[in-house]
């Protein structure tokens, strides 16, 4: 089959020339690509060269519509069988952030209290847009719910910085997995799921 890719997105099945539409204009590749519908909401992505291939794994996160999408090299025999998704990375923003934490080091203090630092966009990472910071962290199914704010500590007072995320994360909490939720799970009827887990942000943060 030469140089492919297989992958999924977290939730429902995207449309299928709405995701192609997207991919070509993030890919940006050298070559063509083909994608193609398999069973079980995968989809079949073919390059037609080994350097497109892996660049496209070697870019790490995949998104689509605020969505993750997991992708993963084709081999032969392969099973369409979505894994036990544990964790995800998901895309935070930080609206209004004081100026005092507008640092490498202040937005890595915020970001590892919400879960494991990813990376920052562009404009974050620069300092050119200071609207609002926006970065990506790795999510566990422990840490849902997801809070909507944390206290920050300034020389002066305690401020309570609000948190935006660009696709709000459901998990199936019983099995712990991002692929599943407690609605279409037939174990969460019967298990007691946790409730939120709130305890770091007792003490506000300060750099």
């Amino acid at each position: 089959m030469g140089h492919c890719l297989v992958g999924f997105l977290i939730g429902r099945r995207p449309y299928f020339m709405a995701l192609k539409d997207h991919l070509l204009r993030k890919w940006q590749i050298k070559g063509e690509f083909k994608i193609s519908a398999l069973n079980h909401g995968f989809f079949l992505f073919k390059f037609n060269n080994s350097e497109d291939c892996s660049k496209i794994l070697e870019m790490g996160t995949h998104s689509f519509g605020g969505r993750p999408q997991i992708l993963q090299r084709w081999y032969l025999d392969m099973p369409l069988i979505k894994p036990n998704l544990a964790s995800i990375p998901v895309w935070v923003r930080l609206p209004d952030l004081h100026l005092q934490f507008w640092t490498q080091r202040g937005i890595r203090k915020i970001d590892s209290g919400i879960g494991k630092p990813l990376y920052m966009d562009t404009s974050t990472a620069e300092g050119s847009r200071l609207l609002y910071a926006r970065f990506c962290v790795e999510i566990d199914v422990d840490a849902l719910p997801l809070p909507d704010s944390i206290d920050l500590q300034t020389p002066s007072e305690t401020i309570t910085q609000q948190i935006e995320y660009d696709q709000r994360p459901s998990a199936c909490l019983c099995c712990r997995d991002f692929s599943l939720t407690n609605a279409n799970c037939p174990k969460s009827n019967t298990q007691q799921t946790k409730k939120p887990n709130q305890e770091w942000k007792k003490t506000p943060l300060s750099l």
